[in-house]
């Protein structure tokens, strides 16, 4: 893991979670506004990428309508050091994409120990593997419900962050 690096300013205070990608349609990014909404207040969103896209200026506007507008970041591309603080303070890395070539940001959430919520869709069900979390489906409230169960189960078991950094070891470069 890279040093240590100070909290970005654009990070929100208290608990939030976390995805990363190019701010555009196939992320799905849209299911985590309304999925925010129904968790409750208490955490935030952040979706860290290029968020110069009419996609991400949608976000912006479902944020608003949903009335959770002051929870979710959308702070663009961020550097290496701000990537890794943002998984490593993490509550989880939410992951609702519907196309992917495999799913990095799976293990790079995993490699921290931060549990991982994703889509059924394309290859990230063989990123996360059992140790991850998947929605079937989008409706906010069978989101939350995946969402407090997996945590629930995160909580309960002490041994739940190094499992997730053993799965992640399994991919390398090497390897592929």
């Amino acid at each position: 893991p890279p040093p240590e690096a100070p909290r970005p300013t654009f990070a929100p205070p208290g608990p939030f979670l976390f995805s990363i990608g190019i701010v555009g349609p196939k992320k799905n990014f849209h299911v985590l506004v309304p999925f925010l909404r129904a968790l409750g207040p208490g955490r935030s969103l952040v979706i860290a990428g290029d968020a110069s896209t009419p996609y991400a200026e949608q976000i912006r506007r479902l944020a608003r309508e949903e009335g959770v507008a002051d929870r979710v970041v959308l702070p663009g591309s961020v550097d290496d050091a701000q990537r890794y603080w943002l998984y490593a303070n993490c509550e989880a890395l939410v992951f609702p994409s519907l196309t992917e070539g495999f799913g990095l940001p799976v293990i790079e959430a995993m490699s921290v120990g931060k549990p991982v919520f994703a889509s059924t869709r394309t290859s990230l069900p063989e990123a996360g593997g059992s140790e991850a979390y998947y929605w079937p489906d989008f409706e906010p409230r069978a989101m939350r419900e995946v969402f407090e169960r997996g945590m629930a189960e995160v909580r309960a078991d002490p041994g739940k962050a190094e499992r997730l950094r053993r799965w992640a070891d399994r991919f390398t470069w090497e390897r592929c």
